[in-house]
């Protein structure tokens, strides 16, 4: 992604990257073409809970700004909704809350 020019941070461990938007998202799946799928971290039981409660209050963040998210099941991850500014992102984002 930064070799195509795009500014991208370090993302933490088992969170991914943080912006958002169509350029990042075709620039993943750009990248998923060269170097294949991400590795799958394998949760334990306590931060699998804890990562779907991040997610649901994710979702409800984002439903709060007016997206029609669900609510993630308890494997899922979670859905950013198309047209999701990287403001609002990193507003729902569990740190920031």
């Amino acid at each position: 992604m930064r070799d195509g020019g795009l500014d991208v941070k370090d993302p933490a461990r088992g969170k991914g990257i943080t912006e958002a938007g169509p350029e990042y998202e075709s620039a993943a799946a750009d990248c998923r073409g060269v170097i294949g799928d991400p590795p799958i971290y394998n949760w334990t039981p306590e931060e699998s809970a804890r990562v779907h409660e991040e997610y649901r209050a994710m979702a409800a963040c984002y439903r709060a700004l007016g997206y029609d998210v669900p609510d993630p099941g308890p494997e899922e991850a979670i859905s950013v909704p198309e047209g999701l500014t990287e403001d609002e992102f990193l507003s729902c984002e569990p740190a920031a809350n």
